[in-house]
């Protein structure tokens, strides 16, 4: 009775003792007597490429937190952060770790997605000639070197021209026609004296 009781040593991971929740310097009945806790909390600091603090954060024991956006040298992209961002659980310096950047090439006809490549920073498209049933491939609707982002291109075709020739029942030709490929020739109007006139000899369309 009136004597002070004699406090444990305690220790829980993460977070820091704050005292115990009631005074047992003179203890003149029974107690229970509660440890008080805070969370502990570590410092994070993000770098650049160059050394250079980006950002620096106060975390709770445990918890997890998110990179703060960050723009590599052109030519670079960031491949991942050099320490763990998942259940900090003390004071971290985190880098980033760097690649030559990656871009993708899509070659399109159309809608059509007919190759993509995949190229480093400055690099210049090998490409491709795609073939494409009566037209002639004139080349890429921009060109393909020295590429520093994502590029689409779009194929530039030209039609195959084709003469078709409309002739009488003689022989003598009435009209001579170029059409592209895949559209249809323009049937003329004809008559022919003494004649009733049946039709062609051959499809005109497509």
């Amino acid at each position: 009775h009136g004597t002070p009781a004699i406090a444990p040593v305690i220790n829980k991971e993460g977070y820091v003792f704050s005292g115990w929740d009631q005074d047992f310097s003179a203890v003149t009945s029974v107690l229970d007597v509660r440890a008080t806790w805070s969370v502990q909390q570590h410092l994070v600091t993000f770098y650049d490429e160059t050394g250079q603090i980006l950002s620096t954060q106060m975390v709770d024991y445990g918890l997890s937190l998110e990179p703060p956006t960050y723009q590599p040298p052109t030519g670079q992209q960031l491949s991942y952060w050099d320490g763990m961002v998942e259940q900090v659980r003390s004071n971290l310096h985190i880098h980033p770790v760097l690649e030559t950047a990656m871009y993708t090439v899509y070659y399109m006809d159309g809608p059509t997605l007919l190759d993509e490549e995949l190229l480093a920073h400055g690099q210049s498209c090998i490409g491709m000639t795609p073939i494409k049933e009566g037209h002639t491939f004139e080349g890429w609707n921009q060109p393909c070197s020295n590429v520093t982002s994502n590029l689409t291109l779009q194929a530039v075709f030209t039609a195959e021209e084709f003469t078709v020739r409309f002739y009488d029942f003689s022989d003598k030709i009435i009209e001579t026609q170029t059409v592209s490929y895949g559209q249809d020739a323009v049937l003329p109007e004809v008559t022919f004296p003494s004649y009733s006139f049946s039709g062609w000899s051959t499809n005109t369309t497509n």
